[in-house]
C-alpha cells in the first residue's frame, strides 16, 4: 500500500500522523511525506530573525528528513511554495497531482479543509482537488494518470467542525512519535517561546494530550484520528480491505 501525506509544513508529520506512519511502515507499507512549503517563517520570526530565508528553509527541510528516519518513512519531499502564502492555485494542485501519480497513492492523508490557519486550509483543499487532476489522463504530467481511491483528513487545534470517524491505535508506536518530535528542535523552541514564555515545559505532554484524549474515546491508550473524505469528481472504487485496523 502506498500512503501519501500532503501537508502544509514539515512539522505536521511529527505532530499529527507520526504514530500512524510508523504503524504502516512497520507492516511494510510505503509512506511518502510531502510538505508543500518549508514552513520557514515561524522560526525566522521567533528564533532566527537575522538569518536568510534559504538557511531557515534548509533547517526545516533537514528536520523533516531526520524525523522521517525515525519513522522509517519511504521518502520525503519539501516543495518551495512560500510559507503563509499558500492558496489553492492551479500550480499547487498540479504539483500535488504529479506527486500522487508518481507515488501511485492508494491513500491520501492531508489537512482538514475547514481550518482557521490559511496554509492548512489551502493545502487540504488543493490536495483533494489534485486527486481529480491526477486521474485525468488528458492533463500532461510526468507520470501516467492515477486514481486515488481513499482520502483521510487529520487536524490540529486550529481546525473547525472536525469530527473524526477513523481512530488509529498508536499505543505501540507512541514512543516513536516522541522520538520523531525530538528531531524538530526548532519546533520545540518555537512553541516554548510562543506558548510557555520561554520556560521549560514537557514537550511530550503537550504533544500527546490529544492522542490520550482520542485514545480514551476509542478504548486504547493513544490514538491518532482522521476524517474520511471523498476525492472529488470520480466514483469510489472497491478495495480489498479497510486501510486502517
Amino acid at each position: 500500500m502506498n500512503i501519501v501525506a500532503v501537508m502544509a509544513h514539515p512539522d505536521y508529520l511529527g505532530q499529527c500522523i507520526s504514530g500512524t506512519a510508523a504503524a504502516h511502515t512497520r507492516r511494510g507499507d510505503n509512506v511518502y511525506v510531502v510538505a508543500v512549503s518549508p514552513g520557514e517563517l515561524g522560526i525566522a520570526t521567533v528564533l532566527y530573525p537575522d538569518r536568510p530565508r534559504a538557511e531557515c528553509v534548509a533547517i526545516k527541510t533537514q528536520e523533516l528528513v531526520e524525523a522521517a528516519k525515525v519513522l522509517d518513512v519511504t521518502k520525503t519531499r519539501v516543495l518551495d511554495f512560500p510559507d503563509s502564502e499558500l492558496v489553492n492555485s492551479p500550480e499547487l494542485r498540479l504539483a500535488i497531482a504529479g506527486i500522487l501519480r508518481e507515488f501511485k497513492a492508494d491513500i491520501l492523508l492531508t489537512h482538514w479543509v475547514n481550518d482557521a490557519h490559511p496554509d492548512l486550509r489551502a493545502t487540504g483543499q488543493a490536495a483533494l482537488d489534485a486527486c481529480l487532476m491526477a486521474a485525468l489522463a488528458h492533463i500532461p504530467l510526468s507520470h501516467p494518470a492515477h486514481f486515488v481511491p481513499r482520502a483521510f483528513a487529520f487536524a490540529l487545534n486550529t481546525a473547525l467542525d472536525f469530527v473524526p470517524d477513523v481512530f488509529v491505535d498508536i499505543t505501540e508506536t507512541v514512543q516513536l512519535k516522541r522520538e520523531a518530535m525530538t528531531r524538530y528542535p526548532t519546533v520545540v523552541a518555537e512553541m516554548k517561546e510562543l506558548f510557555a514564555n520561554g520556560q521549560e515545559r514537557s514537550w511530550s505532554e503537550w504533544l500527546l494530550a490529544p492522542n490520550m484524549f482520542w485514545g480514551q474515546q476509542s478504548g486504547v491508550l493513544y490514538a491518532e484520528v482522521f476524517k474520511e473524505m471523498k476525492p472529488p469528481g470520480l466514483p469510489r472504487r472497491a478495495v480489498q480491505a479497510l486501510p486502517f485496523h
